[in-house]
């Protein structure tokens, strides 16, 4: 019965919660930490460089011509530096010109990704021998791969806590299967607009030769989507992940802007729950704060609600997709409850599935799993160590139902996609005039 109660908690939380998916603020997409032990002219380019990836979520930005010209000229987008150690190591921190590079990207026809990345939540197991295992050490080498990626990207990586709820819905065979009824459930509490599942294992080719292999699994648009990286050097296969997933996500969140924007380019916004005008201070600075916004006004303010006109410094498309990750604000139809039969459904089907299994985990069992130390450290210490430049090779796979990975071709979960609970549609764009300011 705990996995029934857990399921009914978890899918009440959709049912009856708010629908706002949760996004992180970057406040230092124009600050970059380089190593200092090379000349001025090589860290100014590197400060430059990075900071140009983490605003368009991709490295072909820098061969770009007008970008490689202006490459050459970086000690002009240079503000402030300053001298530090970083683990034992002399590093540059250096603030870049905001303005400048902002203006470089608009001139050039450039996509810039904002400050506010939806949060994507990161399910990560194993299986080096015989049964997978979470990857809980934050200091495994994929994990510590991904952690140092996000930084590069600007992405928000949440990991599940694996704590009572979570494990109540899933354990590491669930994950491994790719049961994405529970997965989905499971995932729900943490409001992220995409969830992955990683699998990582290895196995030896043709020429005998241990490879690495990460299968990384996505459901969307009702089919689970998955893609699989393979090389020789473990850490590059979250190097190849990364890039993917931060392509994908700049593809969709990143925005042309536009200043020269029609004058009729304008909306008119509500926003209702402004209770005094430290709230109102706060709602002007989030649309100060826009890169869809050129500039804003107040059209009317009376206890409880404002109404300003907003000239949009892009296209409504990616105005709408800008505002979806503002977390204090939430637009009117987020907050209707809704009531999906296809869950209720999904609850009942996946009670029973998880009662005829007998799969629910128990104390023992959690018990070794948080304290198991990963298997991989060892195994990969041993064969990674190639340069950056090693390619790591990927294919993609969509199915229209719950498939294990290839490494595990008997497991076999046979979920249809009417029994997975929808998370909140990440690509889904809500148009509305109507917000609620919900504070921090």
């Amino acid at each position: 019965m705990r996995y029934l109660v857990a399921t009914l908690c978890t899918l009440g939380f959709l049912v009856t919660g708010s629908l706002k998916l949760s996004a992180a603020e970057f406040t230092d997409l124009f600050q970059a930490q380089v190593p200092a032990q090379q000349s001025q002219s090589q860290w100014q380019r590197a400060a430059l460089s990075a900071v140009l990836v983490k605003l368009t979520g991709s490295e072909t930005v820098l061969s770009h011509p007008a970008i490689a010209v202006e490459l050459k000229n970086s000690a002009s987008y240079v503000k402030q530096f300053q001298s530090m150690q970083v683990n034992a190591q002399p590093m540059m921190q250096v603030h870049l010109d905001e303005q400048k590079i902002t203006a470089l990207l608009q001139r050039e026809h450039i996509a810039i990704w904002g400050s506010r990345r939806p949060d994507q939540l990161v399910w990560f197991s194993e299986k080096m021998q015989d049964s997978p295992h979470y990857v809980l050490d934050a200091e495994h080498p994929l994990r510590k791969a991904l952690h140092e990626q996000a930084s590069i990207f600007a992405l928000s990586l949440v990991f599940p806590l694996y704590d009572v709820d979570d494990l109540a819905l899933v354990n590491e065979q669930t994950l491994w299967a790719g049961e994405w009824t529970a997965i989905q459930s499971a995932s729900l509490r943490y409001k992220a607009s995409h969830v992955h599942n990683l699998l990582f294992d290895q196995f030896t080719d043709a020429s005998g030769t241990v490879v690495f292999r990460l299968t990384a699994q996505q459901w969307r648009n009702g089919q689970m989507e998955s893609r699989e990286y393979t090389n020789m050097d473990a850490r590059q296969l979250a190097i190849e992940f990364s890039r993917q997933l931060a392509a994908d996500l700049a593809s969709q969140y990143a925005v042309n802007i536009n200043n020269n924007q029609a004058e009729g380019a304008v909306l008119t916004l509500t926003i209702d729950a402004i209770r005094n005008m430290a709230d109102l201070v706060k709602v002007q600075q989030i649309f100060g704060s826009m890169l869809t916004v050129k500039s804003y006004s107040l059209k009317e303010f009376q206890q409880g609600k404002a109404v300003l006109n907003v000239h949009l410094a892009a296209s409504e498309d990616d105005f709408f997709r800008n505002i979806s990750l503002v977390t204090q604000l939430r637009a009117e139809s987020q907050l209707q409850p809704i009531v999906d039969a296809g869950i209720l459904t999904a609850e009942a089907q996946l009670d029973a599935q998880l009662e005829a299994d007998s799969i629910e985990p128990s104390a023992t069992d959690t018990a070794q799993t948080a304290t198991n130390p990963s298997s991989v450290n060892d195994s990969v210490g041993a064969t990674t160590g190639t340069t950056d430049s090693a390619t790591a090779t990927d294919s993609t796979t969509v199915v229209a139902a719950d498939l294990p990975p290839t490494a595990d071709p008997a497991v076999n979960t046979g979920a249809a996609e009417s029994q997975t609970p929808a998370l909140p549609a990440a690509d889904a764009l809500v148009k509305t005039n109507h917000f609620t300011f919900v504070g921090n």
